[in-house]
């Protein structure tokens, strides 16, 4: 039975999303197209998996078939190889817990508005609401805040249904302004400097330590100079070709939200290349 085969079944059975965009959960089954790299992505599927963990906008997935073995795969939500995905009617689902809302990880009766770290909405749309879960009303300052947006994260809270969500900072026309929202569509964006010839406006030092091993896995991959298509080549090392290694060192979201690596090449070359053709070995 071939993966085309599963989508059509998964369509009689009422369980398919035709959506490569969507936030996946955890026991979602993953179905790729190798022949098309941007989404919507309806071509005819060529590999499947189980979604295992979402996390910071990255999905971690176990599939066979992966190396000659069974393996993890990491990839950002909305990967263009992503061709949908199906949700079975698992039977047997955990029981809530008796307090099923999590006080806040500061340890307080409120939340902590100092903020951590910041982060960028990666989905199109994002609702913010006046406390953690689907079923509290909306912020009527920023009911919803769109892709791309930076805010600060200042504490974690678990709705009834054990999800983490993000108490944010917001700043905007409307002042500043706090609320909550689901930690899944949330980006961490890695504390960096630009380049000199960049316009883009950051804080803090971009790290130049390998964090692991990645592989390229688009036939041609242009090395900027920074995060983001607008900015030029790097002239040392231009482009990457399918299979090339490199050393991942850091993340940094461009000005669009979409996410970038700094990669090392031959061990001495750094540059910019967007993550979705880039995939941990």
């Amino acid at each position: 039975c071939g993966c085309e085969q599963h989508v059509k079944i998964f369509q009689s059975m009422g369980i398919w999303i035709e959506n490569g965009t969507i936030v996946p959960k955890p026991g979602d089954i993953i179905l790729y197209n190798w022949d098309q790299s941007y989404q919507p992505n309806n071509g005819y599927s060529d590999h499947i998996g189980f979604v295992e963990s979402v996390s910071n906008g990255q999905i971690t997935c176990i599939e066979g078939n992966k190396g000659e073995a069974v393996a993890r795969r990491v990839l950002s939500v909305g990967n263009g190889n992503i061709r949908g995905y199906a949700r079975p009617k698992y039977s047997g689902a955990g029981t809530a817990p008796s307090n099923p809302v999590t006080p806040p990880v500061s340890g307080g009766d409120t939340p902590n508005k100092n903020v951590a770290w910041y982060g960028v909405v990666n989905t199109g749309t994002l609702n913010v609401r006046t406390w953690a879960g689907t079923e509290n009303p909306q912020l009527k300052s920023y009911p919803t805040i769109s892709q791309g947006t930076k805010v600060g994260v200042c504490d974690t809270i678990r709705d009834k249904d054990g999800d983490a969500w993000y108490y944010i900072q917001i700043k905007g026309d409307k002042g500043e302004k706090y609320g909550f929202v689901a930690a899944a569509y949330i980006t961490k964006q890695s504390s960096s400097k630009p380049n000199a010839d960049t316009t883009v406006s950051d804080d803090g030092v971009i790290t130049k330590t390998p964090q692991w091993v990645g592989k390229v896995v688009a036939d041609v991959l242009n090395v900027r100079t920074w995060a983001g298509t607008n900015n030029p080549l790097i002239k040392s090392w231009p482009r990457l070709g399918y299979g090339n290694l490199v050393d991942v060192c850091d993340v940094v979201n461009a000005a669009d939200g979409s996410r970038w690596y700094y990669i090392r090449i031959d061990g001495r070359i750094y540059g910019f290349v967007h993550s979705a053709y880039i995939e941990k070995v």
